[in-house]
């Protein structure tokens, strides 16, 4: 499957051999290491041919999606949660603000 996967990309092992800088920058402006990626990576079940595969750039996209998606969905959480406390003071809503980093 490997032979063949590089075979549709002739463009694999050169794009492999790309510097990196072995840090996911996300969207907070922190930084997740290489090695934490892939470790979560594996941790979530991926063999080490599939992260060989996909790559750190790869993984690294994807924590930064599931991140901005967790993001979101505790922030709509919480504007539901000042929403309906809205007749006592609450901190809801900039908790929310806070997470979307609109503050």
């Amino acid at each position: 499957m490997i032979d063949r996967l590089d075979t549709c990309n002739p463009d694999r092992e050169k794009s492999a051999r790309k510097p990196t800088n072995n840090k996911a920058q996300l969207p907070n402006g922190k930084a997740m290491t290489q090695e934490e990626i892939i470790r979560m990576a594996r941790e979530a079940g991926f063999a080490d041919g599939v992260v060989d595969i996909v790559g750190f750039e790869g993984f690294a996209k994807f924590a930064n999606l599931v991140a901005a998606h967790e993001r979101e969905r505790l922030a709509t959480k919480f504007m539901e949660m000042h929403n309906a406390q809205q007749h006592r003071n609450n901190y809801f809503a900039f908790a929310a603000r806070v997470i979307r980093e609109e503050t």
